[in-house]
């Protein structure tokens, strides 16, 4: 008894340490502030720049030709870039190799429009922050934003916009190429708690002539999108997903 007592002492301590377990998640179909979807107006074909945390709100902006990441306090309504370094000028610094030390401070065209997430008390950002590549990223990010973990990249080298973190995942709707130039359209999920595990089909797109999924967005146990109907000039069809049971409707 001593012997399995050890045992499973030791296996639950390596399981804690390892890091590798997943979060506990709602499994009910009503909405949750601290792990799901958040809907925040924006225009569709352009990124997000806007998400809401329980003290605040984060937002991306365009200063002096660089992106920076910014938060507003809801109590005072005060803004401040999302860097404590001290003697930092953030945005007001003109030398260039300074201007890459501050911690609001973040690379790439994704955030000329804005990619921000925030989630489980932690913040995301899409930024092409892989050197030597041209796929974008997903990188999770503090709330004071002094430590930064590159998750996975995309494999398409476009920004994907229409994006949504939900539970856990990141939900995409992107194209997937294979060796010989083949692409898949659909919708993937992406694991925040496991990065590189191989992301799940939730919809594939198999109209020929359409050629892109817009809006998505979730709630509860539901994924919501919309591609173009090729029929009717400007119209869309509009489409919910089971994600217990991946149903199509």
């Amino acid at each position: 008894m001593k012997r399995l007592f050890i045992c499973l002492t030791c296996f639950l301590f390596l399981v804690s340490c390892s890091g590798k377990t997943d979060r506990i998640y709602p499994t009910d179909n009503a909405y949750h502030f601290k792990t799901d979807s958040q809907y925040t107006w924006f225009v569709q074909g352009q990124s997000r720049n806007f998400a809401e945390a329980e003290d605040g709100y984060y937002f991306s902006l365009m200063v002096n030709g660089y992106s920076y990441l910014f938060f507003t306090e809801k109590e005072t309504m005060q803004t401040v870039p999302v860097c404590n370094k001290p003697n930092c000028l953030h945005y007001e610094e003109m030398d260039e190799e300074r201007i890459e030390l501050c911690d609001a401070r973040f690379s790439g065209l994704s955030l000329e429009n804005g990619v921000v997430f925030y989630s489980n008390g932690r913040l995301y950002i899409i930024t092409d922050n892989n050197k030597g590549s041209d796929r974008f990223g997903l990188t999770e990010v503090s709330k004071d934003g002094s430590s930064r973990k590159e998750l996975f990249t995309f494999p398409d080298p476009s920004v994907p916009c229409n994006v949504a973190i939900h539970r856990g995942k990141l939900y995409a709707a992107i194209s997937k190429f294979d060796e010989n130039q083949n692409s898949t359209f659909g919708i993937w999920a992406y694991s925040l708690d496991r990065p590189n595990k191989e992301p799940e089909l939730i919809y594939q797109n198999t109209s020929e002539n359409i050629d892109y999924i817009t809006d998505v967005k979730l709630f509860g146990n539901y994924l919501y999108f919309s591609k173009p109907n090729p029929v009717v000039l400007g119209g869309y069809w509009h489409y919910q997903v089971d994600l217990n049971t991946k149903e199509v409707n």
